[in-house]
């Protein structure tokens, strides 16, 4: 057993995940004080483009598993895949960023590995006792840390935006070892796996963000959301029950399961804000929250709030943006 940290590099199939850079930071930062590097571990049908991206993180060396059977995300493939890596490898901790894929495969690793895993952490730190995480309780109504028995290696992920430090680490570009796929002798494919390519837009460069909630009532009601987008010249997203209920693609998710964004503005309709939608859009620079429940949790982070009838309140804000910029028809709005 090494005492190595290994960190899992995310990627929808063309591209790394846009914080993978600073979870390796952090894989650095846990290594040094292990007394050990940092390796990364790439699955997927990986291409140059994705592997050029890779060779510029910061860790000793890459773990790479590529197939073209490894195009669209299956759990047991991925997971066996990962198992490979951790027997090349033999990590002392594993690192995955807390998101939908990680929820699935990192248990599963950890159990197949007969290892103790703790999800959804806001810092992990190296004690002369040995590890500990911290980690929320009560739907973040106060924090704990919990510290790791048995042997490693110990499975750990963490909440996307616990991981900001910039750990200096080795400047020289990071080796290469390549492992090939090892097939389950029972596979079970899942029809309609999640295909990691896609060519929606990426919301995690957007600059303004409507993001739309269950508040919204019926699916018909997102032409009003797509209105308001257009008029402010925003890119719509979503949270994770419009995504479940398939109004909107996965792609639009933002939270803990979806994807992590930092636009200058960002405005929540009918979004009741969870910890875990939160978590994805806490850093947005200004923060408008609309909704007719005036104790919704986001208000909390909001800096902006209204409660109102999205139905009837967002055609009117719709209306006021486009004459502002010169598109609206003269005529005054009714008041919501």
């Amino acid at each position: 057993m090494s005492l190595n940290v290994l960190v899992y590099l995310e990627h929808d199939g063309r591209r790394l995940q846009g914080d993978i850079a600073r979870l390796v930071s952090k894989g650095n930062e846990v290594a040094q004080a292990l007394g050990g590097f940092t390796v990364g571990s790439l699955v997927g049908d990986i291409g140059e483009e994705l592997l050029a991206e890779a060779r510029k993180l910061k860790c000793k060396e890459i773990a790479v598993v590529s197939d073209p059977g490894l195009r669209e995300y299956q759990p047991e493939l991925y997971r066996s895949a990962l198992e490979s890596i951790l027997e090349a490898t033999s990590p002392y901790i594993v690192l995955f960023r807390h998101s939908y894929v990680s929820a699935e495969l990192a248990p599963a690793l950890a159990y197949r590995c007969n290892a103790p895993i703790v999800s959804n952490c806001l810092d992990v730190e190296v004690k002369d006792s040995g590890i500990e995480v911290i980690r929320p309780f009560l739907r973040e109504l106060c924090w704990g840390r919990v510290s790791f028995q048995g042997s490693p290696p110990y499975f750990i992920a963490l909440q996307r935006f616990s991981f900001h430090k910039d750990v200096p680490a080795n400047e020289e570009p990071p080796s290469i070892k390549e492992i090939g796929l090892k097939r389950p002798s029972k596979l079970r494919i899942r029809n309609g796996g999640i295909t990691r390519r896609s060519e929606s837009e990426d919301i995690s460069k957007a600059e303004k963000i409507i993001a739309v909630g269950r508040g919204i009532g019926e699916k018909s009601n997102l032409k009003i959301i797509e209105d308001l987008a257009d008029a402010l010249g925003a890119t719509v997203a979503c949270s994770r029950p419009i995504a479940d209920l398939g109004w909107l693609p996965v792609e639009r998710q933002v939270g803990i399961s979806g994807k992590t964004v930092c636009p200058k503005v960002y405005i929540a309709c009918g979004i009741s804000g969870e910890s875990q939608h939160v978590a994805g859009m806490k850093d947005s620079s200004l923060i408008i929250a609309i909704n007719s429940d005036p104790k919704a949790p986001i208000f909390r982070v909001a800096h902006y709030g209204v409660v109102v009838d999205l139905v009837r309140f967002l055609p009117v804000l719709t209306a006021t943006a486009m004459q502002a910029k010169g598109r609206g028809q003269g005529t005054e709005s009714k008041e919501a």
